[in-house]
C-alpha cells in the first residue's frame, strides 16, 4: 500500500494515519510514556537508558530570532565596510 512505485497507487496520508488508528484500536492497549520506556528497554536491553528528568523543560527562544529575516548587507558594504 504505502510502497508502491506509483504514486497514484500508494496510500495517502491521511488513509495512512486512518490505517493506524485502526491497527491501534486492535491492539486494545493505551499507550503512555511509561508503556514507551518499558517497551524500549525490551527492544534494547544492553543499551536502553532511562529517563533522567521527568518534566523537562523547554525553551523556544531561539525559534523567534530564526524566523525574524536578518538584514543582508552587499558584498561591497560586506568588503569596504
Amino acid at each position: 500500500m504505502a510502497l508502491q512505485r506509483s504514486p497514484s497507487r500508494r496510500a495517502t496520508a491521511a488513509q495512512l494515519s486512518a490505517a493506524l488508528d485502526s491497527w491501534t484500536r486492535g491492539q486494545n492497549e493505551v499507550g503512555s510514556p511509561d508503556g514507551l520506556q518499558v517497551h524500549l528497554a525490551s527492544l534494547f536491553p544492553a543499551s536502553y537508558q532511562p529517563r533522567t528528568l521527568m518534566n523537562e523543560e523547554t525553551s523556544f527562544g531561539n525559534l523567534r530570532g530564526a524566523l525574524k529575516p536578518r538584514p543582508s548587507k552587499s558584498i561591497l558594504q560586506r568588503l569596504f565596510g
